[in-house]
């Protein structure tokens, strides 16, 4: 039997969660190192360019010292930590470039402290940011994850008989009229939803508020009464559409013949009757919600998070999750992403308590808003007027946001992508360049 290495030997004498306990508080210490010389040194203009032309450095050194201060999470950190030549150059920098003896003081010694960690842990930095973000990986084990997805998602769709290509989950993230906070607009799309086998509606959707159709199609869409929910002029995007949050101009043919509330009509939600579709046949869905006053803008306590959540309650190919930014929402961090495991499924919301963390290669990035990857071209014209509805009805312009997105291919049911940011301090807030 071949001998374990070093590296392996160290894994398996602590556990994961004693290595990531050891890393938490040096990461920190760096990463509000970073912030504090950020703030010192450039504190009306943060963006990437402006880390590179202000220190000297090239692009991806000053990537990864700016992902260290937007990280809002152990394995944001970890991951984007410098290596020892990058923090040698950094260093070198800082001092040419007029940085504070005590500010370069605390980056010195912060970075030397993660060093040593990082080193004491012992392995390699495929492991470690696993570690970090509470799994364990190795090339082959990443290898043989994604794997395990798609043939865990082809058995899933046979045993529960329905399946999707794509869900894309749109959070558009605008001031509100209620001072110090912001509104949401959720907007879904769902492409290539289909029956496998028969089976009973299937939950695709969990509105915000209750709604009870007026009969025909042609009908106006009206809030139950006794209802102490919002309205549904206050809450769905377009709410005269006669099943929201359906937007009947976005979903195709399919979708209105498959796509309606459960038989009993005491469900709020949408669900999917794909026994009236023909063999072979898919629907495409668009929905749309606002959220008023959803949250705070501003932190309470130093380092709040905002988050966005989307559960995986059926089975998919693709799953992409994305956040924008309106030009006047400030925050102090761009977005992480985590992935947990859940027991929200078909309907029913949990919060997560003690969540368990599953390895995610994958992260956040911003790309042109209205673009989407390659394999979903077809359906660039619906999604960019999704999001053209959603900016409208928050009375904004789309190209006043930023989009943050993280795409997952193959997510595991029962699972949550949840994205984080740290929250802008009141007296210091600043917009993000």
């Amino acid at each position: 039997m071949a001998k374990k290495s070093a590296s392996e030997k160290s894994v398996n004498e602590l556990s994961l969660a004693q290595l990531a306990a050891g890393l938490e508080a040096p990461a920190k210490a760096f990463a509000d190192a970073v912030r504090s010389m950020a703030k010192e040194m450039m504190p009306s203009n943060l963006g990437v360019r402006a880390w590179g032309r202000t220190l000297k450095v090239d692009k991806s050194l000053a990537s990864k010292l700016y992902r260290v201060m937007n990280a809002s999470d152990l394995a944001g950190i970890v991951t984007a930590f410098p290596g020892p030549r990058g923090i040698a150059i950094l260093k070198s920098s800082l001092q040419k470039c007029g940085c504070s003896p005590a500010r370069l003081d605390a980056f010195n010694s912060s970075a030397r402290n993660l060093r040593r960690c990082i080193d004491d842990v012992d392995v390699n930095r495929e492991t470690l940011c696993a570690i970090a973000a509470g799994g364990r990986d190795t090339d082959s084990q990443r290898l043989q994850q994604r794997k395990a997805r798609q043939s865990a998602r082809s058995a899933l769709a046979l045993i529960w008989g329905v399946e999707a290509d794509a869900r894309i989950s749109s959070n558009l993230i605008a001031p509100s009229k209620t001072k110090g906070c912001a509104d949401v607009l959720i907007l879904g799309l769902y492409e290539g939803f289909r029956q496998l086998r028969p089976n009973q509606p299937w939950c695709l959707y969990s509105s915000t508020a209750e709604f009870k159709p007026t009969g025909d199609k042609a009908g106006k869409a009206s809030a139950l009464k006794s209802s102490a929910l919002p309205t549904i002029r206050d809450v769905f995007l377009l709410p005269d559409e006669p099943f929201a949050p359906m937007i009947g101009e976005l979903s195709d043919e399919f979708a209105h013949k498959a796509i309606a509330m459960h038989p009993n009509g005491n469900s709020r939600d949408l669900y999917f009757h794909g026994d009236r579709l023909a063999r072979g046949q898919s629907a495409r869905m668009a929905v749309g919600e606002i959220t008023r006053a959803a949250g705070e803008i501003y932190a309470t306590y130093p380092n709040d998070l905002g988050s966005v959540q989307a559960g995986i309650g059926t089975p998919m190919k693709l799953s992409i999750l994305e956040i924008l930014f309106h030009k006047d929402i400030a925050r102090d961090s761009d977005p992480s992403a985590a992935l947990f495991a859940s027991l929200a499924i078909s309907g029913w919301r949990r919060k997560l308590v003690e969540p368990i963390r599953l390895p995610l290669e994958e992260e956040v990035s911003e790309v042109p808003v209205g673009s989407l990857p390659k394999s979903l071209a077809k359906l660039l014209p619906t999604y960019r007027r999704l999001l053209t509805c959603g900016a409208d009805a928050a009375h904004t312009k789309l190209q006043d946001y930023r989009c943050f997105r993280i795409t997952i291919k193959n997510p595991p049911l029962l699972s949550t992508i949840a994205m984080r940011w740290r929250l802008a301090e009141p007296k210091t807030a600043r917009r993000r360049g």
